[in-house]
């Protein structure tokens, strides 16, 4: 759907770049499969908003932990702007 456009480019932005990120291998794979899902989800003809705050808030707790991680700001920038 093109209202989520902005976000879907945000996980993607997410999901070339989380491997490298300061996280621990259990986060990274939760980043990883939640933004999976959320893109799956974006993607839906009618997508599950409440599924869609839940996930985005979900990776956000995660994201948290190094937020001041600039390239990690840039995209967390791209899921507030969605």
């Amino acid at each position: 759907m093109p209202q989520y456009e902005p976000l879907a480019n945000a996980l993607r932005e997410i999901l070339g770049k989380v491997s490298g990120w300061e996280l621990d291998d259990d986060d990274k794979s939760d980043v990883k499969a939640i933004a999976g899902e959320l893109l799956d989800e974006v993607a839906r003809d009618e997508p599950d908003e409440g599924a869609i705050r839940r996930n985005v808030r979900a990776i956000g707790r995660i994201l948290n932990s190094i937020a001041m991680n600039p390239d990690v700001q840039t995209a967390l920038a791209g899921l507030v702007v969605a």
